[in-house]
């Protein structure tokens, strides 16, 4: 059997060294203000989940409404959140960055969160949050909602998860040495004034992964980005209206993240990945080694992705199936970034770049 597949295997060990959580963050105490900001385009239904978890957190929240076309704004202001209504979109912008930007300059807190409309928050996960950032000491705490998960076809988000968590080069055995690659979309705990400082999400207004572009530019201007699970504190639900939803939001999330790795950090990810995709012919021949190695990547599997979400033992040992389903989704990305240049989402047809 190759040799490249036990170095794959060792390289994914390496990959997903440490993940840290807010599990063992206690809730904090102080007297400084957070602001929490809920970009949002027709997400009347997920506001209604994440706004009563919000209840009991001492923040403002701030829904910044951008033309929805359901009861968005009715929904939050009858759960108490300020609405702002969005400006019409300027062309050289796109839709979060804009909620993101406006929401921040009618903020009064003297922390931000920004919390995509899709998570939900566990009681006392604000406090958990910033007890979080106060012990990291970064200028930005890039947070991964927990992903819970209640339909089979859900469970194929396994490997887009574990991409994205390779690809932050956050977590690997030499993170103490390298710097991290961004920051996660969902989930962004800041001061204000930092905010500001470093521009914003005005600093790239057209980046299709938005958060991910501001946490690079960050860096570039000598601040520090700390990334964690959410375990503990926030959590979400993706794409709970079907497979196509699924495929939809991962074909956007793909689109330009995967020619922003580092050339070293993507040559590990795709020795892991080939390693894997490597052991399938083996596996028909039942052989001894291909039994030992396949309970080496389940046991990988499985210790890596229940920090990441709702994935039980059963998601690890069908690890082949998530694969194919992670091969056939990229490739559907791949083939929208570099021939149609240009992705769905949110009722809009976003462009894609060639570089930003």
């Amino acid at each position: 059997m190759s040799i490249s597949i036990f170095l794959g295997l060792l390289v994914g060990f390496a990959l997903f060294w440490r993940i840290p959580d807010c599990t063992g963050a206690k809730p904090a105490q102080t007297g400084e203000k957070v602001t929490i900001i809920i970009p949002a385009r027709n997400e009347a239904e997920n506001l209604r989940k994440l706004l009563p978890s919000l209840h009991g957190e001492s923040a403002e929240v701030i829904v910044a409404d951008d033309q929805s076309e359901d009861e968005t704004a009715a929904v939050a202001a009858a759960y108490g959140a300020k609405v702002i209504q969005l400006p019409p979109l300027p062309q050289e912008w796109l839709g979060k960055s804009w909620g993101c930007w406006n929401g921040a300059k009618a903020a009064s807190g003297d922390l931000l969160l920004f919390l995509d409309a899709d998570t939900v928050m566990e009681k006392g996960g604000v406090q958990r949050l910033l007890h979080r950032f106060r012990e990291e000491r970064a200028t930005l705490l890039s947070v991964h909602p927990f992903h819970v998960m209640k339909h089979p076809y859900e469970y194929t988000s396994a490997f887009f998860h574990l991409i994205v968590f390779a690809s932050m080069g956050a977590f690997h055995l030499l993170r103490d040495m390298t710097r991290p690659n961004g920051a996660f979309g969902q989930c962004l705990l800041c001061r204000r004034k930092d905010y500001f400082q470093y521009g914003g999400h005005a600093a790239h207004p057209p980046a299709l992964l938005e958060t991910y572009m501001f946490a690079r530019h960050v860096m570039k201007q000598g601040g520090s980005v700390a990334h964690v699970s959410g375990r503990g504190a926030v959590s979400m639900r993706m794409y709970p209206d079907g497979f196509s939803s699924l495929a939809a939001g991962w074909s956007k999330s793909f689109a330009k993240g995967a020619g922003s790795v580092p050339l070293p950090l993507l040559v590990c990810i795709l020795l892991w990945l080939n390693a894997l995709f490597s052991w399938l012919p083996y596996a028909a021949g039942f052989t001894s080694a291909a039994g030992i190695l396949y309970a080496l990547f389940s046991l990988q599997l499985y210790l890596t992705l229940r920090k990441i979400g709702s994935f039980g033992l059963c998601s690890a040992l069908l690890f082949p199936v998530n694969l194919l389903a992670f091969l056939c989704i990229f490739s559907l990305s791949a083939g929208k970034t570099l021939l149609l240049r240009r992705v769905g989402w949110k009722g809009r047809m976003v462009a894609i770049k060639r570089k930003e």
